[in-house]
């Protein structure tokens, strides 16, 4: 048994679980098997009914290092994620998801590169794993993201300031700029300075916060593949592919496109958004993504699901809806106007 005692470690590993039994026994002994030994482990289970928790209590027992923390209630994905932080002692902030696991010198490593770029926010080269149910459509995603980044940051150790990340989000901003949270690591100082995930967000909850993380204090890669990210069939990102494609393919992109146009920290990635395509382009944007979402969800009255997932995100975000009935104006009057320059300027800017 090792005694954690009270002296904060240098790196909390946040563990959010959630029914994760099958795979979960592999990615605890990944933890514990790490070179750098100065660490917590932070089991936060959200009321799973499978033997996820019989699997901790097992590390539990063996070692003072792993704490498990149940829910009292459901608090959903991201909700989970934001506890898991609010738990946290470590210097330092590191996710491992119970699908994944960890290779033994990836808490040495990623400290270590963070420490050499003095930067507070950094990310290994990771594998993907698929089992055999995944879709050639998710496995050809992770592929090409793989390419996109190496294209990013090379295969070498590599630090981007924050200028430099947001020019590269700018050109990319479909995609993750860094990962899976699996991948990452950043300094606890950071939750402090530009706060939590956001919970309206799914799909793309990880995307938002680590341009929020990396347009503000840059990003180091580590090139070691230190991370096992792995896809299955009843695996998240499988599940926001199948039986989510609205949340996915509309909500979560118009919530991160009005945070980059309304929020403070993202100053800088707003400057070179707009230098590259326009203020005028990137309003029309927002206010067609807006009305885009509201139509789908008015035209699917068979399909309960998506008007509740935009009147969930109409109460996060009320403007939502003054920006869908802006759109709706604008789309007639651009049906009706058709044929003017200033339309197909739009049509030919919006589409670049």
């Amino acid at each position: 048994m090792i005694d954690s005692g009270s002296q904060p470690p240098l790196v909390s590993i946040c563990v959010p679980t959630y029914n994760g039994a099958a795979f979960f026994r592999e990615c605890l002994a990944s933890i514990q098997a790490q070179t750098l030994g100065d660490f917590e482990v932070l089991i936060v289970d959200d009321d799973s009914t499978d033997d996820t928790l019989a699997i901790a209590a097992e590390f539990a027992r063996q070692d003072a290092r792993f704490q498990i923390h149940r829910n009292p209630k459901r608090l959903g994905l991201v909700g989970n994620w934001n506890r898991s932080l609010e738990l946290a002692r470590g210097e330092w902030i590191k996710f491992v998801f119970q699908d994944d696991t960890i290779e033994s010198r990836c808490l040495e490593r990623l400290v270590a590169g963070c420490r050499q770029f003095h930067c507070a926010f950094g990310f290994c080269r990771r594998q993907v794993v698929f089992d055999e149910q995944v879709a050639d459509s998710l496995r050809n995603y992770f592929q090409a993201h793989q390419v996109l980044l190496d294209e990013i940051y090379g295969l070498q150790d590599c630090h981007l300031d924050g200028e430099t990340f947001a020019r590269q989000a700018v050109r990319r901003m479909d995609w993750n700029p860094v990962g899976e949270p699996t991948a990452v690591l950043f300094h606890r100082s950071l939750i402090q300075d530009f706060g939590k995930f956001v919970p309206a967000m799914i799909q793309r909850c990880d995307t938002e916060y680590w341009l929020r993380l990396g347009t503000n204090v840059g990003v180091v890669q580590v090139a070691e593949r230190l991370a096992t990210f792995r896809v299955h069939a009843k695996s998240t990102t499988s599940q926001n592919q199948s039986k989510r494609d609205y949340r996915a393919r509309l909500i979560d992109p118009l919530i991160l496109h009005y945070l980059i146009l309304h929020e403070k920290h993202y100053r800088l990635l707003r400057r070179e958004l707009y230098r590259a395509s326009g203020r005028l382009v990137n309003w029309w944007r927002l206010v067609w993504a807006a009305q885009q979402a509201r139509t789908v969800a008015a035209t699917a009255p068979d399909v309960p699901e998506i008007q509740a997932e935009w009147d969930n995100v109409v109460a996060a975000y009320p403007r939502f809806s003054t920006l869908a009935r802006v759109g709706g104006v604008l789309n007639q009057i651009r049906l009706i106007l058709g044929g003017l320059g200033l339309d197909r300027h739009l049509q030919r800017k919006s589409s670049a």
